[in-house]
């Protein structure tokens, strides 16, 4: 087992699509401070590999994977249902999972798929599992977002099925909807002990964007000649996860372990409440929370 040291206290930490680039390289980092991890992600061979790796390099046992398509909806929850079951002690929750898309595809819950992937399934996960983490507090969630969301307005109202599509627009949309998230989530967790901030990892070379289509192959790798490491790229999400320095600080925006300020669209609280709203909706946690209430009664 790897000896704990560098941010104060042993965490309990799940990130998701951690098989590969960013994810992977955070894990790489938490495991090495000593904290036990969990790494979710589509494919069990891959991930065992990853498991088999992170642990060989980081000398901790503390490590393993939880399977889940995070662009299907019973795939997320089934996923907050053995997270539960296998992380009693989870106290930090890293949303990183996302794809870039040339192509328009639906998710199997008929959503537009980046909106599904890159949102909806942060939205889910972290709302599934906020009971626990309270339980566990202080504890911190995390959402990788992108500075690509400055080019995208607050408008969500075809997020779910657009009326055109354009894989660029969907992509900048999906990154504003986790730093709007963020900003609602933290709102509503003040005084739970449980903290919310988002980041921008920076311009990476994890291949993403040719793998789904989203640019030529050749344009693809000639953008890459000037993007950062996921190694790098990855220090962010470590820092936010684990650093003790911004266990007071919540609803940020953070570039290379600074607050950054977002785009004035990232910063409109009513948009972000709507966007929260249409979320719970499309999750079906709205009707679920209806439910409880009338229960309740």
């Amino acid at each position: 087992m790897a000896e704990h040291h560098g941010s104060g206290r042993r965490r309990t930490i799940l990130i998701t699509g951690a098989t590969s680039g960013i994810g992977l390289e955070a894990a790489r980092g938490l495991a090495r401070q000593g904290h036990e991890i969990a790494i979710a992600g589509r494919n069990p061979e891959r991930g065992a590999e990853a498991v088999a790796e992170l642990r060989r390099d980081t000398g901790n046992d503390a490590v393993q994977f939880l399977q889940a398509d995070l662009s299907d909806q019973a795939q997320v929850r089934a996923l907050a249902a053995e997270a539960e079951r296998r992380l009693p002690g989870l106290n930090v929750l890293v949303n990183n999972a996302g794809g870039m898309f040339g192509q328009y595809r639906e998710s199997p819950d008929g959503i537009e798929m980046t909106f599904a992937l890159n949102h909806l399934s942060y939205v889910l996960l972290t709302l599934l599992l906020l009971d626990r983490l309270k339980a566990n507090a202080p504890a911190r969630i995390v959402n990788v977002a992108s500075d690509a969301h400055r080019s995208a307005r607050p408008d969500f109202s075809d997020a779910e099925r657009p009326h055109s599509y354009s894989g660029w627009r969907a992509y900048s949309r999906s990154k504003l909807a986790n730093i709007l998230f963020t900003d609602a989530l933290a709102r509503r967790l003040q005084g739970t002990g449980v903290t919310a901030n988002c980041l921008h990892p920076g311009f990476v070379s994890t291949g993403i964007g040719q793998k789904h289509a989203f640019m030529p192959t050749i344009l693809w790798r000639f953008a890459t000649l000037f993007a950062r490491t996921p190694q790098r790229a990855a220090r962010t999400v470590v820092y936010l996860a684990a650093a003790p320095e911004p266990a007071e600080t919540s609803g940020k925006y953070f570039e290379d372990c600074h607050p950054s300020r977002p785009s004035a669209a990232a910063r409109d609280h009513a948009a972000a409440d709507r966007l929260w709203d249409k979320s719970l909706r499309l999750t079906g946690l709205s009707d679920e929370a209806k439910a409880a209430a009338a229960a309740g009664a």
